[in-house]
């Protein structure tokens, strides 16, 4: 390239401009000038000539400067351009390939448009669909789509794509880290590959999901009134003010959902509950036993969080299956155990004892009346009311009619 060439070029120029003399006519001069006007006007024109040279030696060497630096810029800004189009129509047949329900040729061509656009941040997304076509769509490749997903929690960062508003579309970037820990660990254990391997990436899912919870908690408690000064007129002022007091709700609604906690949306609640119920599941065959004891370690690693939320209802699941023998050999493997809620459904009740008769009082009969039966009935089953009173109803009808059919 020219660019590259350009030192010899440089250097050939300035020999050419400076140490050169070019032949010089001098047929032209005019003898009466004398000897001494003829060794003059020859002198002054090779010095005139040598600085012609040398000027546009410099003229040439300044283009020779700048010329190869636009044109460069203009090559890569060509390059740049072509490489968008491609990409562009490569994630267009893609799309078009995956409405068709052509697996293999929009898994192509998602390929092709990465190579396309390589290094960028975006290509998330792009690796994303990959693995859920390879994961989820018959017949599935699970090998393969594992490789996918290992490849994007091994070259993305989770929080290079937080964002103050929680999730509300599956094509979001913001939780797609951690739900490539979900699915790659779903994989495995379906595939019954090692299930250590894939509670590390639960738990990787769960911290992602912890880190983007602990930063939302912190925006939306530190979010800072509007600004509205500087009205330009009254309609602005009113304008100004009226955006105010509408951003102003908004912002109280969100320190109130901050300090409560609920700053995630449904989709990544379902997040959440996918990692924490496959942790569980990843140790084994799920016992009551077992599920208290992994839930109970979710609660101790994050504390006051969604997770934690979600696991202690599992626990309460678990308690409400145990006995309470099988409870006290638990509680000696686990710190802290939370009290079963009495069930009075489910206990016998324990008749209470009768006083002895006394002067007034007389023993009462072991059989119960009809009505003392129907009354324990009805009140056992309060719905039972409609229908005595329908079966009434119909009966004095009946009754009426016949009646009325006799007269």
């Amino acid at each position: 390239m020219l660019w590259e060439s350009r030192p010899a070029v440089m250097a050939g120029l300035l020999k050419i401009g400076v140490y050169s003399s070019p032949p010089v006519d001098v047929s032209g001069c005019h003898a009466s000038h004398g000897a001494d006007a003829f060794v003059e006007d020859k002198d002054s024109m090779i010095e005139r000539i040598r600085q012609t040279r040398v000027l546009c030696a410099g003229i040439l060497l300044a283009v020779l400067m700048i010329y190869p630096v636009q044109a460069d810029d203009a090559a890569t800004s060509m390059a740049s351009a072509e490489m968008d189009a491609r990409f562009t129509a490569a994630m267009y047949a893609a799309e078009e390939a995956v409405y068709k329900g052509n697996r293999e040729s929009a898994i192509e061509h998602f390929h092709e448009a990465l190579t396309y656009r390589p290094d960028h941040p975006e290509n998330l997304a792009i690796e994303f669909t990959i693995g859920i076509e390879l994961s989820q769509r018959k017949p599935p490749r699970p090998s393969e789509a594992m490789i996918v997903f290992e490849h994007i929690l091994a070259t993305y960062t989770h929080m290079d794509y937080y964002s103050e508003r929680p999730v509300n579309s599956s094509g979001s970037m913001q939780f797609m880290m951690p739900k490539a820990g979900v699915l790659v660990a779903n994989l495995m254990l379906g595939a019954k590959q090692n299930p250590q391997k894939a509670q590390e990436y639960l738990l990787r899912a769960m911290e992602q999901m912890n880190e983007t919870y602990q930063k939302r908690i912190k925006d939306w408690s530190d979010v800072q009134p509007v600004d509205d000064r500087n009205p330009f007129s009254d309609i602005v002022d009113d304008m100004k003010a009226a955006k105010r007091q509408s951003v102003e709700h908004i912002y109280e609604q969100q320190r109130a959902a901050a300090a409560k906690g609920n700053v995630f949306s449904s989709l990544e609640m379902v997040t959440v509950e996918e990692a924490v119920r496959q942790y569980g599941y990843s140790h084994g065959r799920h016992r009551p036993e077992v599920a208290i004891v992994v839930m109970r370690e979710i609660i101790d690693r994050f504390p006051g969080t969604p997770m934690a939320k979600v696991a202690q209802g599992h626990i309460d699941k678990a308690l409400a299956m145990l006995d309470q023998e099988r409870l006290d050999d638990l509680a000696e493997k686990i710190t802290y155990i939370p009290p079963p809620e009495p069930n009075t459904a489910t206990q016998p009740t324990t008749p209470s004892p009768t006083p002895p008769p006394g002067r007034d009082s007389k023993p009462k009969s072991q059989d119960p009346s009809l009505a003392t039966t129907l009354t324990a009935s009805l009140r056992a089953h309060p719905y039972a009311w409609l229908t005595v009173l329908a079966a009434i109803a119909v009966a004095a009808g009946v009754v009426l009619y016949s009646r009325k059919r006799r007269r």
